[in-house]
């Protein structure tokens, strides 16, 4: 990953600045992405650990209050009545769980890609956005065979796979010429707004997680007192949990 965010300080022309600023935006993107990437190869495990105690506790609280409620009503806690109502209201953190599992299982699985595919990757991919991005080539958004090869350059950038590229450029190359379109006729239209708001959107991805990990993933010391911390979760919620755990057998009573 390289910095140049500061590129947008640069006094270029009107287009100029908006390619530079395009392109940025979804360097940063990119970025973004490998770097929660990273970060849940780092602490994924961890933190699913974690997230899975605090569903625990938060349906231990749940069961609680449903049986306090049935007690000062006079009631014997339904339990049968009770399991279907939080099965249904730990739906959503259950899917989050999933979803974590899911980035776990991606982030193991995802190939090393060594510093000069990477930079390869993104000089092809800037080459060829140049010439079919929508945001520059109004032609792609009109023409089935632009757009879908546009589509697979932008799968192929986001896999880093160099390979793809490769063809797919001289792909875009051929078509652009049979089709007789001239890249240097085109126009962009509304390029102050555009402008205005790639440079908000460039300020909200690099002020925001997952980008503000950066610094963390490079710091082999902020690492290990990220770990560290996140044991120290996981002990405080086991023992929050298993208390839960004693009060809702003791408050159930023969609930079940």
């Amino acid at each position: 990953m390289d910095d140049g965010i500061d590129i947008i300080k640069i006094s270029l022309g009107d287009y100029e600045h908006y390619e530079e600023l395009l392109f940025m935006k979804e360097r940063l993107v990119k970025e973004a992405d490998d770097i929660l990437l990273e970060y849940t190869r780092l602490f994924g495990k961890k933190n699913i650990e974690l997230f899975k105690l605090r569903i625990e506790c938060i349906e231990l609280k749940k069961r609680i209050s449903y049986c306090v409620a049935a007690i000062n009503r006079g009631e014997k806690p339904d339990i049968e009545a009770i399991n279907v109502l939080i099965s249904a209201e730990m739906l959503g953190y259950k899917n989050e769980l999933e979803l974590l599992k899911l980035q776990q299982h991606v982030a193991a699985s995802s190939r090393h890609v060594s510093a000069y595919e990477v930079q390869r990757v993104k000089k092809i991919y800037r080459d060829i956005a140049k010439l079919i991005h929508p945001d520059i080539n109004p032609a792609t958004a009109g023409d089935e065979e632009l757009k879908d090869i546009w589509e697979k350059v932008q799968s192929a950038y986001q896999r880093n796979d160099l390979e793809t590229l490769e063809d797919l450029s001289v792909m875009v190359n051929k078509i652009l010429r049979d089709k007789g379109l001239d890249h240097s006729k085109i126009m962009v239209d509304d390029l102050d707004e555009k402008i205005r708001r790639l440079e908000e959107r460039i300020e909200d991805i690099v002020t925001h997680e997952p980008y503000t990990y950066l610094e963390l993933i490079n710091d082999d010391g902020k690492i290990e007192k990220k770990n560290e911390e996140i044991d120290k979760q996981i002990k405080e919620y086991t023992e929050y949990r298993d208390s839960l755990k004693k009060q809702y057998e003791e408050i159930k009573g023969d609930g079940n």
